[in-house]
């Protein structure tokens, strides 16, 4: 999967909450959102296009996200820990919770996460 970038980011999110639409439709997400212009949103999904994060189907300019979310988030968490954290997922669940401000009970949660996560291994 390719880097997406922060405007990229924006057209595939209006997708993955909203499922296909066409590329009028996305614009006006976007002009509400953040202002975009609808030149400025077609500049970007054609960049999708051609980076192959979304599909675009004629007639009508439908475009569809070409991967979930989940699978995006989780190639973009593997970046980071392989350009950053050397692949330690110690260094970086380390860092997160320096820099998180997790609460007592989100801590409590990740320990719970953490231990179920060993027992089944």
């Amino acid at each position: 999967m390719r880097k997406i970038c922060e405007s990229e980011l924006k057209v595939l999110t209006v997708l993955w909450e909203n499922g296909r639409m066409k590329a009028a439709d996305i614009a006006r997400q976007l002009k509400e959102d953040v202002g975009w212009s609808k030149n400025t949103t077609y500049t970007v999904i054609d960049r999708c296009v051609k980076k192959q994060l979304i599909s675009r189907m004629d007639p009508g300019y439908i475009c569809a996200p070409a991967f979930s979310k989940r699978r995006a988030s989780e190639n973009s968490m593997r970046e980071l820990l392989e350009n950053y954290f050397d692949g330690s997922a110690v260094r970086f669940f380390l860092t997160f919770l320096n820099i998180s401000g997790a609460t007592r009970a989100e801590a409590k949660e990740m320990r719970r996460i953490l231990k179920n996560r060993m027992e089944r291994e």
